[in-house]
C-alpha cells in the first residue's frame, strides 16, 4: 500500500481478504501516514454496497472526492465545492447548485445526494470529473443487482488508462458468489498487483487495541490464543469490556484478566457464530468432545477441543455465566456481577497470598548462591505482609528454618509478628488450628491459641453442636474442631441437662472420638473433656459414680 502511493503512476492494486479482517482499516492507516506526500493530491473512498449503476458509482467517486492535505478525508459539502470548483465552467454552476439543493446540509457521509439540474449534470458528465486522483472501491462483492463486476473493472480500467487515476480495490472474493468466475477473468486484465490481506489474530488485535493499559494487553493475547481475526469483533468486544471498567477499578489485577478472559471468548461465541465454536459447545464444556459412535470426532469437536485445552477452559463458572447473559440479553445484571467480583477477588487475593508464602522455600531450594541474607528477608517480609493468610503449620515452618540458620532474633520476631497478624480472627478458626493432622505446631503458637479460645465467647451451645454430629454421617471439620474447643465444664453441663436417648448418644460418641479420624487430636480432646466431665459428675455422689462408671468401662 505504501509502495502503491508513493508512486504516480496510474495502476490498478486489488485487497482481498475476508470480512472484517481490516482491510479498510488497514488502508485508512497507511493513506493518513503517507497520503500527503502521494503525487497525486486528490482521493476519494466509495463503497459499492447498495449501488445499483455504473451512473451511480461514477456519482459516488464525484461527491466523495477530497484534497489529501484536508483536515479530514470524509467528504463534506465544502469539499465537494472545491472539488467542482476545480474545473474551469462548472465553478458557476455548481456553486448555484450547492446553494439550492445544500442549505441545511454541513457534512456528508461516503456519498452526498445531488438533486435537480446537478444531478442531471453529474449523471452526464461525472466520468469528465474523475481524473489524476487516488480512488478506493470497497465492498465490490455488494453491489446490489444493476451493477456487474464487469461494468466496474471496465470503469476502472478506464479510469487507469485514459485518466491517470490510481485505484484500489476493496474486497472478499470469497463473496463474490457466481460472479467470482467473471472476477478472476477481468482481474488478469485490469488488476496491476492483488494482494491477499490475511492478518495473523495478534495484528488484527494490536491494530485496533491500544495495548498498554492491562485490559488491552490481556485482550491482544487472548485474541491471539483464540485465533481472531475480525477486527470488528475484536471492537465489539473491547467495548462490551469498557461499559464493566469501572467495577474493575481498584481491584485485584488478576480479576481484571478473568474478565477478559471470558469475555473473549464468549464475545466471539456471540459476535461471529459463524466462526466462533458453538454456544452449545462452550456451554456444555470441554466434556463436549468426546467421541462420536463411530468413535471419530467432529471437525467442530476436533477444533473446540484444541481451543479449551490451549484456553485452559473447561466449563462455564460463574462469572462466564453472568458475562454470557449479558451479552444475549444486551446488558449485564451489575449487581450480581458485583457478587461475583467480589467472590473471585477474594480467590485471587488467597491465590496470591500462597505463592507469596512459598516463594521464599523456593529461593532458598532452587540454587547454591551466596545469598544469605536475600532468604532471610524473604521469608521475614513473607510473614510481615502475608502472615494473616498463613496456617499455624507453615509459620512454625518458617521459625524452624530460622532457628536452623542461626537467625534466633529474626525468628522470634517473626513469631511475634505472626501471632500479632492473627488479631481479630473468629473462634472457628483458632479451634480448627488446634487440630493435630500430624504437623508439627511451634508450642508458643498452639498455647497462643489455646488463651484466644478461652477469652472469646462460645456463639453455639456445644450440646447443639454434639448432638447434631453423634446423630448424622456427615461431620464438618469445623463443628470437630468446635467441639475440641470446648471447655470441660461445657461437657459437665450437657451431662445434667440431657436425659435419655440423646444423653447417651453424645456421651458415647464423645468417647468414641479418639478412636476416630486416626487420632486427630480434635476428636482425642472431645474425648478427654466427655472424660473429664464423667469424673467430675462422679464425685457428686455414690450413684453418679455407678452412673459414670457404666460409660468410662466401655
Amino acid at each position: 500500500m505504501r509502495r502503491f502511493l508513493s508512486s504516480g503512476e496510474p495502476e490498478v492494486l486489488s485487497v482481498s481478504g475476508r470480512w472484517g479482517v481490516g482491510k479498510t482499516h488497514a488502508w485508512d492507516e497507511v493513506l493518513a501516514e503517507v497520503g500527503t506526500t502521494s503525487p497525486l493530491k486528490k482521493y476519494a473512498y466509495v463503497s459499492v454496497f447498495g449501488l445499483r449503476s455504473l451512473d451511480d458509482l461514477k456519482i459516488a467517486i464525484v461527491q466523495s472526492t477530497v484534497a489529501l492535505d484536508s483536515d479530514e478525508l470524509e467528504p463534506t459539502v465544502e469539499s465537494f465545492r472545491k472539488h467542482l470548483s476545480s474545473f474551469d465552467g462548472l465553478r458557476n454552476a455548481g456553486e448555484t447548485a450547492i446553494r439550492r439543493s445544500f442549505p441545511h446540509l454541513t457534512k456528508g457521509a461516503s456519498a452526498l445526494p445531488v438533486v435537480g439540474h446537478m444531478s442531471d449534470l453529474l449523471t452526464s458528465g461525472a466520468s469528465l470529473l474523475i481524473r489524476n486522483q487516488i480512488i478506493c472501491i470497497d465492498d465490490i462483492e455488494r453491489a446490489r443487482s444493476g451493477l456487474e463486476i464487469s461494468d466496474i473493472l471496465g470503469l476502472v480500467s478506464s479510469l487507469r488508462e485514459r485518466k491517470g487515476c490510481k485505484i484500489v480495490l476493496m474486497l472478499n472474493e470469497e463473496g463474490l458468489g457466481d460472479q467470482t468466475e467473471k472476477f478472476a477473468q477481468y482481474r488478469e486484465k485490469v488488476v496491476d498487483q492483488a494482494v491477499f490481506f490475511s492478518p495473523s489474530s495478534r495484528e488484527s488485535a494490536n491494530a485496533v487495541l491500544n495495548s498498554s493499559g492491562i485490559i488491552d494487553t490481556e485482550l491482544v493475547e487472548r485474541v491471539a490464543m483464540l485465533g481472531i481475526v475480525n477486527i470488528r469483533v475484536i471492537k465489539r468486544i473491547r467495548r462490551t469490556i469498557t461499559h464493566l471498567e469501572p467495577m474493575l477499578k481498584d481491584r485485584h489485577v488478576d480479576l481484571s484478566k478473568a474478565v477478559v478472559k471470558s469475555m473473549a471468548l464468549l464475545g466471539w461465541c456471540v459476535f461471529e457464530p459463524g466462526q466462533a465454536p458453538s454456544l452449545e459447545q462452550v456451554q456444555g464444556g470441554a466434556s463436549l468432545f468426546r467421541p462420536l459412535p463411530d468413535g471419530e470426532p467432529s471437525k467442530a469437536e476436533e477444533a473446540w477441543g484444541q481451543i479449551s485445552r490451549e484456553y485452559d477452559f473447561w466449563s462455564l463458572e460463574k462469572l462466564d455465566e453472568e458475562i454470557l447473559s449479558g451479552l444475549q440479553l444486551g446488558a449485564f445484571d451489575l449487581d450480581a456481577l458485583r457478587t461475583v467480583f467480589d467472590d473471585l477477588e477474594a480467590q485471587f487475593a488467597d491465590t496470591e497470598a500462597i505463592r507469596a508464602i512459598n516463594s521464599p522455600w523456593h529461593l532458598y531450594a532452587d540454587s547454591f548462591d551466596d545469598n544469605h541474607q536475600e532468604v532471610v528477608q524473604a521469608f521475614v517480609s513473607s510473614v510481615e505482609d502475608y502472615g494473616r493468610n498463613m496456617e499455624a503449620a507453615q509459620a512454625t515452618n518458617i521459625i524452624d528454618f530460622l532457628n536452623e540458620l542461626g537467625e534466633t532474633d529474626e525468628a522470634e520476631r517473626i513469631l511475634t509478628t505472626y501471632l500479632k497478624a492473627q488479631d481479630g480472627k473468629s473462634r472457628d478458626f483458632f479451634a480448627a488450628s488446634l487440630r493435630n493432622f500430624h504437623i508439627r505446631v511451634d508450642q508458643r503458637i498452639l498455647d497462643d491459641f489455646e488463651r484466644r479460645l478461652d477469652e472469646i465467647p462460645v456463639n453455639e451451645h456445644p450440646a447443639d453442636v454434639l448432638l447434631r454430629v453423634s446423630i448424622n454421617e456427615f461431620r464438618s471439620d469445623r463443628d470437630i474442631a468446635y467441639l475440641a474447643s470446648v471447655p470441660t465444664s461445657e461437657y459437665y453441663d450437657i451431662l445434667k441437662r440431657f436425659k435419655g436417648t440423646e444423653l447417651s448418644v453424645m456421651v458415647n460418641f464423645a468417647l468414641k472420638s479418639e478412636n476416630m479420624g486416626l487420632a486427630i487430636r480434635g476428636y482425642s480432646k472431645i474425648t478427654e473433656r466427655m472424660k473429664d466431665a464423667l469424673r467430675q459428675v462422679a464425685q457428686e455422689s455414690s450413684l453418679n459414680e455407678l452412673r459414670a462408671k457404666l460409660y468410662l468401662k466401655k
